[in-house]
């Protein structure tokens, strides 16, 4: 993804806490960081404004959280997480249009979407200012969770040995003739994984 070759992206820890620090574009951006400063808005990630040396630059909350594709490299997601991902995502789309904000301001790099580890629970990085493409962005990011759905079908499928015993009215629907499991599983949409999963 290209988001982030638009903004300066750096880390700070604070006494007890860790922040994502995103230099500020210039001159844009005043109605959102009002918006985002003086309200906690559930789905992102917390937010105020500092000055440095007349630079401004937006803090974001991070303690206690991880980067969505540092945690997925160390292991797979559940059918489970994956969900609750999704409706994330959903929801925070709709959540910021309450407040006026734009949506193709969110960062919507899985480097810069933070999970909550016990819940998994998704938020999310908008920068005031920031002209995103937002198509394109959540293009990519469908993409990345279509493969973390392919890796946990696959995982499944490997666990109980038999794509029958997974669900019998899905595998007789879309598995009738395939002489090779492996191509069947990398010939189907996402929306196979989809009814596999929800």
């Amino acid at each position: 993804m290209s988001q982030e070759e638009n903004v300066d992206i750096h880390y700070k820890r604070q006494m007890n806490h860790n922040y994502m620090i995103i230099d500020a574009p210039s001159g844009k951006g005043g109605y959102e960081c009002q918006m985002l400063a003086g309200n906690s808005i559930e789905g992102l990630l917390r937010f105020r404004v500092e000055y440095q040396e007349e630079k401004q630059q937006f803090y974001y909350e991070i303690t206690s959280k991880q980067p969505l594709s540092r945690m997925l490299e160390k292991r797979r997601a559940t059918g489970e997480e994956i969900r609750r991902l999704i409706l994330d995502l959903i929801a925070v789309l709709r959540r910021i249009e309450e407040y006026l904000l734009k949506e193709e301001q969110l960062l919507l790099d899985p480097e810069y979407i933070y999970v909550d580890p016990n819940g998994f629970h998704a938020s999310l990085c908008l920068v005031p200012g920031m002209e995103g493409d937002l198509p394109a962005a959540l293009s990519e990011l469908l993409q990345y969770f279509e493969c973390i759905l392919f890796q946990y079908a696959c995982s499944v499928f490997c666990k109980i040995g038999s794509f029958v015993h997974i669900r019998r009215s899905i595998f007789h629907k879309f598995y009738r003739s395939a002489d090779d499991p492996a191509d069947f599983l990398i010939s189907q949409p996402v929306s196979f994984y989809h009814q596999i999963i929800f």
